[in-house]
């Protein structure tokens, strides 16, 4: 699985990006801290001015990784009860005001698979209603393994979301439908949660203007992410991004990752 790296985009940040001429970095890439960079400094909370600190009560979010409800988790809720692969977590994902996971895997008993054994995930529907009651809000599907079973497999994911009434963001019916935005609610608050992977074993995989697939993030697509964050930002008062990318098996970040 590939690392999972959440980015907070506050709103003051891209507020003022009214500038349609995207500056480029040497790599040909659009700069997110060039378009969008305040012009003029947020508030600041201070004793002279409370009123900032008061207008609305201070709220929590968890952002979690990789989550698999596959063949072992759903054994281990049958031998040991029901909750148990969230037994030592579920506390603090209630306790939080807003939780959202990276569900690593297809949510279907059909299709069929290019991948080799053991490198396929799905999980069956019925686990669903776990990732709720754990106290999960929200999910991305912008990973490597959500298409596991093709189109089938797909659609089959995208319904079982939809009646267990998880909102999800990363993969659709086509690209417009795996790029939108998830927005929750909270103390007054509205959070926006988009979410992208960079890497898919087939580009097949990769949602297009008329077929489904996965939202996905390269150089030849930073534009389009962009966008994506700029235009989203404006219809929330905080923006989380969801980015699933990386080199797997590795800890550091490659050069285009921190340049991002």
């Amino acid at each position: 699985m590939k690392k999972f790296l959440l980015l907070f985009l506050l709103l003051f940040l891209v507020l003022s990006c009214e500038n349609t001429n995207v500056p480029f970095l040497e790599t040909g890439m659009p700069s997110l801290e060039q378009e969008c960079l305040p012009k003029t400094a947020p508030p600041v909370i201070t004793p002279d001015n409370p009123k900032l600190s008061t207008e609305r009560e201070p709220f929590t979010l968890t952002l979690c990784g990789d989550v698999f409800t596959g063949a072992e988790f759903a054994a281990a809720e049958v031998s040991y009860g029901k909750g148990y692969g969230f037994l030592q977590v579920s506390p603090y994902l209630r306790a939080s005001d807003l939780s959202i996971v990276n569900l690593e895997t297809a949510i279907t008993e059909r299709g069929s698979t290019k991948k080799r054994a053991g490198y396929a995930f799905r999980a069956k529907a019925s686990t669903l209603s776990v990732l709720i009651d754990a106290g999960i809000d929200a999910v991305s599907i912008a990973n490597n393994h959500v298409y596991d079973f093709g189109d089938e497999g797909l659609m089959d994911t995208l319904d079982a979301l939809e009646q267990a009434g998880i909102p999800y963001t990363g993969a659709g019916i086509n690209l417009e439908d795996a790029a939108k935005a998830v927005f929750l609610k909270t103390k007054g608050y509205t959070i926006g949660f988009l979410a992208f992977d960079q890497y898919i074993p087939w580009e097949a995989w990769s949602a297009t203007e008329s077929t489904p697939g996965v939202a996905t993030f390269t150089r030849e697509k930073y534009a389009y992410l962009l966008r994506r964050v700029t235009e989203t930002a404006k219809e929330c008062d905080y923006l989380v991004v969801s980015l699933h990318w990386g080199t797997e098996y590795t800890y550091k970040a490659s050069a285009w990752e921190q340049e991002v």
